[in-house]
């Protein structure tokens, strides 16, 4: 049942949705591809996104700057789930690449300006896992960033050209 999915996926790229190749290596036929449009077409997928924004969000609230909470059992568990959050966000968003194309094609990932939002802010909050960096204001400012990724995901709330219509 899952892999008629795929195959639907497939047979309605030819009409323009995926492109042919992503990343010049992962044909619509490659497994993994196959795998990746599967679950980033899933309804659920997005779903799971917005739970795991949510989490990294609820973690961003619990957090603290004050002089060693990094040393307490809460501040060690928040900072354990920081890299789970950045670890799957950045999983999240490679599958992405991999069943839309990067740039090349023009649905590609990175040709939305919400692709583009969504490896802005992934990537920023790379910075706050290297050591020391949670202790510099600026690093801790790009990270209320991330409720930015749930906009990308509801049409609804965005604002300005083409703000409510379409999607992803």
């Amino acid at each position: 049942m899952a892999w008629a999915r795929v195959r639907e996926l497939v047979d309605e790229s030819r009409d323009g949705d995926y492109a042919p190749r992503a990343l010049l290596l992962f044909s619509l036929r490659n497994p993994l591809r196959r795998l990746a449009l599967f679950l980033t077409g899933h309804p659920y997928y997005e779903v799971f996104t917005m739970l795991l924004i949510a989490a990294s969000c609820t973690t961003l609230a619990m957090d603290s700057s004050r002089q060693g909470f990094a040393d307490t059992h809460l501040g060690r568990t928040l900072q354990y789930l920081e890299y789970g959050w950045a670890g799957t966000m950045c999983i999240e968003i490679i599958m992405r690449i991999i069943a839309r194309g990067l740039v090349f094609y023009r649905t590609a990932f990175l040709r939305s300006g919400w692709g583009l939002l969504d490896v802005l802010v992934v990537a920023l909050g790379f910075l706050n896992l290297l050591p020391g960096a949670s202790n510099y204001s600026a690093v801790r400012a790009f990270r209320v960033l991330r409720p930015l990724r749930a906009v990308a995901r509801v049409p609804k709330l965005r604002v300005g050209r083409g703000g409510g219509h379409g999607g992803r």
